[in-house]
């Protein structure tokens, strides 16, 4: 290939530098505008041009990492190790020994991830200040602190509240510090693995996690018996349901909430219809796990379910009241409702039916979905004298409520 096209190719792929013969790898102006285009190209250059502080700076503005390629002389250089932790924090790693016990260039790494610190000099990683400043931007970075520092109740609290998993690497007695594991699994209910055995038996830290991941399987087996603690688990994440006591596979409240996001929840409720209904919800796949006679239900077909915007028991939506029906002079129907569990919104609407039929509690509910924008498109219905409608009351006609 003639130079232009070779030249147009690596704008285009920096990486074609790879392909490219010795004597473009030589060729200043064509490793230029491959590390431009790509600063890993530096890595098919040859030895003479990654000395080059130009060809250097270019690559590392673009790639960070082309740092890795870089002559040590280079890797010394302050400007250029500069450049290449602003585009890329990790990239200290590549720098030489005593760049990594400069004070302003490590912060400068630690800038966009304070997981930098990792490549820190020991003394800055005993350094008070330095891994204070590492922590509040990434928790995790604990880890890479001098043990004395995973022992400092007050850098432990500002890791574990911007990574809870950080709780792991602190010290011991930490573990058991109420406050300090409260802080880590509010921000991560998986941290409560870490806590001391205690902590793992009390309510309201153990409340705190399961809200947060599926971190029931850490609590205490006395709080894997206590119903609320797994309702609030299934709710957030229905796998909770596997770590709960036996007995909660056998309690609908809980299997409704945790079919939700986990389908072999219904393993003992196959027959009951509004289990079967939140599963196909969760998972068109699911009908195939009902009974028999349920299989061929019309209000379970997934195309049936996916239309279907009645909030299901114990759901997270919000409430829609339908305080009258009357009809109007051309037929149809008119819904007054109010929208919210305060009432903060209220409205008088015309119900479009489905089809032919008259409007239904499902049309009401798809039709407020759609009118309120509602996040999530579910709603729970109540109407006034007649209580809630739940996910079956789908076709139920408005008419019956004039």
């Amino acid at each position: 290939r003639g130079r232009g096209e070779v030249l147009a190719a690596l704008g285009r792929d920096g990486f074609a530098l790879l392909y490219a013969s010795e004597d473009f790898k030589r060729d200043r102006e064509a490793v230029l505008v491959a590390v431009q285009n790509n600063g890993r190209a530096l890595e098919f250059a040859s030895g003479d041009l990654k000395r080059d502080r130009e060809v250097v700076s270019r690559a590392v503005q673009n790639c960070g990492r082309a740092l890795e390629f870089a002559s040590e002389d280079l890797k010394r250089d302050r400007e250029v190790v500069l450049e290449a932790v602003r585009n890329m924090s990790y990239a200290l790693q590549f720098a030489a020994e005593d760049l990594k016990r400069d004070r302003e260039l490590v912060v400068e790494a630690m800038r966009n991830n304070g997981d930098a610190l990792r490549f820190a000099s020991e003394g800055l990683r005993r350094d008070r200040e330095m891994v204070f400043a590492a922590v509040r931007r990434s928790g995790c970075a604990l880890r890479f602190a001098h043990e004395d520092l995973r022992r400092d109740r007050e850098v432990v609290f500002a890791a574990v509240r911007n990574c809870g998993m950080a709780l792991e690497v602190s010290a011991e007695d930490l573990k058991g510090d109420r406050e300090v594991v409260f802080a880590a699994v509010q921000n991560d209910g998986d941290a409560l693995r870490f806590a001391r055995a205690d902590l793992k038996q009390d309510r309201e830290v153990v409340l705190a996690a399961v809200q947060k991941a599926s971190a029931l399987r850490f609590a205490s087996e006395d709080l894997k018996r206590d119903r609320e603690v797994v309702l609030v688990a299934v709710r957030n994440c229905g796998i909770a349901l596997a770590w709960a006591h036996e007995d909660f596979w056998r309690d609908r409240e809980v299997v409704l909430a945790a079919v939700r996001t986990y389908i072999p929840a219904m393993e003992d409720f196959q027959h009951d219809r509004e289990v079967v209904l939140e599963a196909v919800r969760n998972d068109r796949d699911a009908l195939k796990f009902a009974s028999e006679d349920l299989k061929m239900d019309p209000v379970l077909q997934p195309g049936k379910v996916a239309g279907n915007c009645i909030a299901g028991l114990g759901a997270l939506a919000p409430l829609l009241c339908l305080r009258s029906v009357t009809e109007d002079p051309a037929g149809g129907l008119e819904a007054s409702v109010v929208f919210g569990l305060g009432g903060e919104r209220d409205a008088s609407m015309a119900v479009p039916s489905g089809g032919e039929n008259p409007p239904t509690v499902g049309d009401l509910a798809s039709f407020a979905v759609q009118h309120f924008g509602v996040e999530g498109g579910l709603v729970h219905v109540h109407v006034q004298g007649h209580g809630r409608m739940g996910v079956l009351d789908v076709d139920r006609s408005l008419r019956g409520f004039l």
